[in-house]
């Protein structure tokens, strides 16, 4: 008898992803492929996307990842998606008449004046109060109101994709949670608010729990993909609570960072949690039940990126010669700087909630060489970047500790970063905690995997099968000598952002070297 597989699609800001994984927990099958957006003209922060564009690219990696897996079409017995959470497609009565990533800021106006308006308001219905997708669709009511008027459903990107597969329109709550018209304890959308907006309630597709089928594949989305139709279309969830899961972070107090871009920090909690001081969001789960109170430790993956794309060209071309990751080569060279990377301390797009706004992007104590010995170079840059994201990502963990009145045990970690050791050790050094890597690092479309076989029947729940299929690949124990010197370290680094976010807010802001 022919083996199963499920199939997950995962959106991300700078590409699309396949997975294949067969019902043991293996992945035997990816594939994965940048993509590029539009900027419109007359639309400053606008961004977006070609729906049949990206729908092409991304059947394409099934069709690579299917091939590549060696098994046929047939085989896969279910497929479900993640994406990022803030990215939108609009529909009027016949098809897609607008889509945009999350990084599509053309509604910052609006956002600050539902701030100003309505603030406290939505943040308690919703726990959020900006950055979030209902903005856009204020802007276009302002802006184009011939195109607001034709809106017939709105979807966020994971739920267009499995529209993509199925031909159904539908939603479920990790995702909604990010709209702004959310009311997150009730896992409903919000009237109250709806009617405060001036905004339609039927354009918000019917809520499905994750893990549930919404659909079948279509004729039409079988000659796409070349998958089977009448294969189950299941509802998969948001990045980042997808990424809980696939780190099995599914039970009360346990708390994950997923560390691609950015680093969302996820706390699971068994009741919604409205935070009194507004540092941090409660989003829905994708376990049903389940919220996860949220803080954002700011960029981080897409950093350390441009240190390799601007500062380590030759290790891209050795690494390619000797078969290993430029940043592993880089991370060799970081690592022979101590703990405060020979005095430097960066903030490069860093976050933490309560000082407002971000410093400006910086790094400072460089020491130029010249007539002194004692210079800066590459790997005290690379160093001060890592512990920049570490420093982040404690500020936004102790945050979320003071909103839920829970201590940590430990920190499981997924994505890009989970991949370095250096990266990892720092991490639990900063925090003085284990962290915990699991052996899929790529966790958000693992979670979206688990979320496909629970809606075909072959798993009894999602925190099950989370428990039977997540398998760790080590521990990262914090050194107690490593993290006395990081408690004073990162003590330094928060007065000093909060330094640098005073001038910002004085407009007396530039670029600091």
């Amino acid at each position: 008898m022919a083996k199963k597989y499920l199939l997950a699609l995962d959106s991300g800001i700078g590409g699309g992803r396949c997975v294949l994984v067969d019902l043991e927990g293996n992945e035997v099958g990816s594939a994965y492929q940048e993509w590029t957006y539009i900027y419109p003209e007359g639309v400053p922060g606008g961004v977006e996307f070609d729906p049949d564009n990206l729908w092409g690219i991304l059947c394409s990696q099934i069709r690579k990842a299917v091939s590549d897996a060696k098994i046929a079409p047939s085989d896969v017995v279910s497929v479900s998606a993640t994406a990022q959470r803030e990215a939108q497609v609009y529909f009027d009565e016949e098809r897609e008449i607008f889509a945009c990533p999350c990084n599509d800021t053309r509604a910052m106006n609006e956002s600050l004046e539902l701030g100003r308006k309505y603030g406290e308001r939505i943040y308690r219905i919703t726990s959020r109060f900006w950055n979030s997708g209902v903005e856009r669709l204020l802007w276009f009511k302002r802006h184009k109101p011939e195109v607001f008027k034709s809106i017939r459903a709105v979807l966020i990107m994971s739920d267009w994709m499995l529209y993509r597969f199925s031909g159904e329109f539908s939603a479920e709550p990790s995702n909604a949670s990010n709209s702004g018209v959310f009311d997150v304890t009730k896992r409903e959308w919000s009237k109250e608010l709806l009617d405060l907006l001036g905004l339609p309630l039927d354009v918000w597709p019917e809520v499905h729990r994750s893990g549930d089928q919404i659909g079948e594949i279509t004729s039409k989305a079988e000659r796409e993909t070349g998958l089977k139709r009448g294969t189950p279309v299941v509802a998969g969830g948001g990045d980042a609570q997808c990424g809980s899961l696939g780190t099995a972070t599914v039970e009360n107090g346990q708390i994950a960072a997923i560390a691609g871009t950015t680093t969302p920090i996820e706390m699971v909690i068994d009741k919604a949690i409205i935070d009194g001081e507004m540092k941090t969001n409660t989003n829905c789960h994708v376990v049903p039940d389940k919220w996860v109170l949220e803080s954002n430790a700011g960029a981080s993956g897409i950093i350390y990126r441009y240190f390799r794309d601007s500062f380590g060209h030759l290790e891209k071309l050795l690494g390619e010669e000797l078969g290993v990751s430029a940043y592993q080569l880089l991370d060799q060279e970081a690592a022979r700087v101590p703990p405060g990377a020979g005095g430097l301390f960066a903030f490069l797009a860093s976050h933490v909630p309560g000082i407002e706004p971000n410093p400006p992007a910086s790094i400072l104590g460089l020491k130029p060489g010249g007539m002194s010995t004692l210079t800066t170079g590459r790997k005290e840059i690379g160093r001060a970047i890592l512990e920049n994201v570490c420093y982040g990502v404690r500020a936004n963990i102790e945050n979320i500790e003071r909103a839920s009145g829970i201590e940590i045990g430990e920190l499981r970690l997924c994505g890009g970063e989970s991949r370095s050791r250096l990266w990892t050790q720092i991490q639990a050094d900063v925090l003085g905690k284990p962290v915990w890597i699991p052996k899929v690092s790529e966790a958000t479309s693992f979670g979206a995997i688990i979320c496909a076989g629970v809606g075909a029947g072959y798993y009894d729940s999602v925190i099950g099968a989370a428990k039977e299929l997540v398998k760790c690949e080590r521990v990262v124990q914090p050194d107690p000598k490593m993290h006395e010197t990081y408690d004073i370290l990162f003590d330094k680094w928060k007065r000093i952002y909060e330094k640098l976010s005073e001038i910002v807010k004085e407009n007396l802001v530039g670029p600091v070297y």
